[in-house]
């Protein structure tokens, strides 16, 4: 996976963790340079901005919705059925 997909595949992830709507996120990225950031940022840190345990449960196990998923060389996210 290159950056452009790692950086991709991160946005998915953030967009999609349950109780992170658009004020959250706006919230999020203003604290944190980037998704990535957010991924790697410490539980205690996530939830004084606001994350709920169900978001911070989602960003801490690592395992996301089947169809979030890069291919290996190409920067399109591919749909996994």
């Amino acid at each position: 996976m290159d950056v452009t997909s790692n950086l991709l595949e991160d946005w998915l992830i953030l967009l999609h963790a349950p109780g992170v709507g658009p004020r959250t996120f706006a919230d999020l990225l203003q604290h944190f340079p980037d998704p990535r950031a957010v991924r790697n940022a410490r539980r205690a840190e996530l939830a004084a901005l606001g994350l709920d345990a169900a978001a911070l449960d989602y960003l801490a196990a690592g395992q996301w919705p089947n169809w979030i998923s890069i291919s290996s060389g190409s920067s399109t996210p591919r749909i996994m059925r």
